[in-house]
């Protein structure tokens, strides 16, 4: 009874993940960027990749809901080299991705290639804003949109989290008590 609310506890931060592919309509057209954030209490964190175009001269960014919006700053544009990543459309406020082996030795022991810093042609911002009461429950349900301009916009997703530590706590704690179900409804031997 009680694995299952430790199960959820464990499972909890992941809900307040999202993201949003930005583009010339809400739902794609010429792909333009990126735009990650995390909700925890009423405080977002964000990320936005934004590739340089004709749509990027000026920024007014609204994150919106139905009936609630919240206007923020992108703050100061940044581009280079901004860190060492397997996949660079990965959420960074997501656990980063296991490494898979490259190859293996002749024992069978799993060897690995670290990638090399990601060079971005995009714009980078990051910051900090905060939302108005309600909005995130509206952005769990799936009706967050995001826009950066009249021309760039997205649709707000919430992040597919894994957690396979999670999964793997939940299966073998559920094996521990298959097992003490069927030793207790086993018949006893004298």
């Amino acid at each position: 009874m009680c694995i299952f609310p430790l199960c959820l506890a464990l499972a909890a931060p992941a809900q307040g993940v999202f993201q949003a592919s930005l583009g010339t309509s809400p739902d794609g057209g010429l792909l333009l960027g990126k735009f990650w954030f995390q909700v925890e209490d009423s405080e977002v964190d964000f990320v936005a990749f934004v590739t340089p175009s004709i749509w990027t001269s000026s920024f007014d960014p609204i994150l919106s809901v139905p009936e609630s919006s919240v206007g923020f700053s992108l703050g100061e544009v940044q581009t280079g080299i901004i860190g060492s990543q397997i996949d660079p459309d990965w959420n960074p406020f997501l656990p980063p991705k296991p490494l898979v082996p490259t190859g293996y030795d002749c024992d069978g022991n799993p060897y690995f290639l670290s990638p090399g810093p990601v060079i971005w042609a995009e714009n980078f911002y990051s910051g900090h804003f905060d939302l108005p009461p309600g909005f995130l429950d509206e952005l769990l349900a799936g009706n967050g949109k995001i826009e950066l301009n009249s021309s760039i916009v997205g649709n707000i997703t919430v992040a597919a989290v894994p957690e396979p530590s999670t999964l793997a706590l939940a299966i073998l704690i559920g094996g521990c008590l298959l097992l003490v179900w069927r030793r207790k409804s086993s018949p006893r031997r004298r």
